[in-house]
């Protein structure tokens, strides 16, 4: 026996939950899941967070993302919610510190830009929190933030509920976290195969073991439509490349900044992080000399500071993305057994509580635990192929 598993061959493991994947999403559920009690296998074919996770900036801003479907908007609400109680839960267990900052984020408006002006009023979700506190700044209220901006910048609109996470550190709080309540944790350990009986999946294979389980949830990102053909069933998924680089200034910047085309997270020990592109279907990891000069020209058009900050480094990441840039959440019915939280995006790291409690609620008791999760199923995948051939 290990940690409470059952180990009926020296090979073969068994548990309440396999978690296949060990980014961000896969690593809150695995948390979630032990945290409430469930025995967890997590598995993870790389390294844990080694994928679309370190490359993130971690920022958390709903309003500055101004979703276009309202139930992502209410996912990336009810998230934001969970975040503040979540992390002071792993960071008294494991002593970690995910470095959750909310410290607002400036959405800033360009001088006599029409264009600009409706996408402040655009950034507006349609179901707003009670919660939610935007207020405006002008040029001489932002003196208040340490926000020195460019001269074309009027003000704009401050939301300071918001802000932002190491993505690196709440993935090292996650897997300790798990660890600690008897999560069964395996790196490079790449699932090849399912198990399929009565028509129900009960666990899977890799090269080495079996891992047997009432529940598989797949949280492997763009490896889950590659795991998704083993089984005949359809889940697209694209890459959609982002870049980002990294300063550190002279002084610190307290809020995020969330500008049109750039956002800059400010980060520890003075860093900035300041991304990113767009590329779809792009799955290299190269960073142009093209983007960076795209990234600091925009960045420094609002924060002229930037241009006497010290370079560090860039990188690219490779985002999970569905055809309709909504993350798949829930049961495949094809296969009962078989759970799907993917395709988060470019939002993986705001998502990841809503994300981890819905869907290990909805695995235990059997019940959708929030109405508008429905309009992230796995079946809406039938209607894309039909309105493909309309």
């Amino acid at each position: 026996m290990e940690n409470g598993y059952g180990m009926m061959s020296n090979q073969t493991m068994t548990a309440d939950l396999i978690v296949v994947g060990g980014g961000i999403v896969g690593l809150s559920a695995a948390f979630e899941a032990a945290r409430q009690g469930m025995k967890v296998v997590l598995l993870e074919r790389q390294q844990f967070a080694g994928g679309t996770t370190c490359a993130a900036a971690g920022m958390l801003a709903p309003s500055a993302e101004a979703f276009i479907h309202p139930s992502l908007s209410l996912l990336a609400w009810d998230s934001l919610e969970l975040y503040q109680p979540w992390v002071e839960e792993l960071w008294e267990l494991t002593g970690i510190d995910p470095e959750l900052r909310l410290r607002g984020v400036f959405v800033p408006e360009i001088e006599a830009s029409s264009a600009n002006s409706s996408r402040i009023s655009r950034r507006e979700p349609d179901l707003t929190p009670i919660n939610l506190h935007k207020r405006w700044l002008d040029r001489s209220r932002l003196a208040n933030l340490h926000i020195q901006v460019g001269k074309e910048v009027i003000g704009g609109a401050f939301y300071e509920n918001e802000g932002h996470i190491s993505p690196i550190k709440l993935s090292e709080a996650l897997l300790e976290g798990a660890r600690r309540l008897g999560a069964s944790c395996y790196e490079h350990e790449e699932v090849r195969e399912f198990i399929v009986r009565d028509k129900r999946i009960s666990g899977v294979k890799t090269a080495s073991k079996t891992f047997l389980a009432e529940h598989v949830l797949l949280c492997s990102g763009l490896e889950n439509e590659h795991l998704a053909r083993t089984i005949g069933l359809r889940m697209p998924h694209y890459a959609v490349k982002g870049e980002l680089l990294v300063l550190r200034l002279q002084t610190a910047l307290e809020s995020v900044v969330y500008g049109e085309g750039v956002y800059i997270v400010p980060k520890s020990q003075q860093r900035v992080y300041i991304g990113a592109t767009s590329f779809n279907h792009q799955y290299d990891h190269h960073v142009s000399a093209g983007s960076i000069v795209q990234l600091l020209e925009q960045a420094c058009r609002y924060l002229p500071e930037l241009r006497t900050a010290a370079w560090e480094q860039a990188w690219a990441g490779l985002r999970p993305c569905t055809p309709d840039q909504r993350p798949y959440l829930g049961p495949v019915h094809e296969l009962p057994g078989l759970w799907v939280a993917s395709g988060h995006y470019r939002n993986g790291i705001l998502l990841a509580p809503a994300t981890a409690s819905s869907m290990i609620d909805w695995i235990r008791t059997g019940s959708m635990p929030w109405s508008y999760l429905k309009d992230f199923g796995l079946e809406r995948v039938n209607q894309y192929a039909i309105e493909m051939t309309q």
